[in-house]
């Protein structure tokens, strides 16, 4: 949900936002993708950390920029990792993935 709240947050009414997920076998991966002005270079390193907000963000927008920090947390306590990618220009991917079960992982 955090994902999504935050593509709608920071993307423009005529931007597109996808959701979806990706069975990898040993891993599932739930995306978030936008249309938006994406993360720019550098920042998304930082993304994920507590209080982050990147160069860009409309300061205007409500938050404290913990969202991502939790996002984050939560894939780590279920064995697996958060990650953004984002092309200049392009928008941006949210993912989180995790090991299944099939993996022998965290199935909590």
């Amino acid at each position: 949900m955090q994902l999504a709240a935050n593509a709608m947050k920071f993307t423009r009414d005529h931007d597109a936002i996808r959701v979806g997920t990706a069975d990898g076998g040993s891993t599932a991966a739930i995306w978030v993708e936008d249309t938006g002005p994406g993360v720019p270079p550098g920042d998304a390193e930082h993304v994920f950390g507590r209080f982050a907000r990147t160069r860009s963000d409309d300061h205007s927008a409500s938050g404290a920029g913990l969202g991502l920090a939790i996002v984050k947390a939560i894939a780590e306590a279920h064995g697996g990792t958060a990650k953004v990618t984002s092309p200049p220009g392009s928008g941006a991917r949210f993912e989180i993935i995790i090991p299944t079960a099939r993996s022998g992982g965290s199935t909590t």
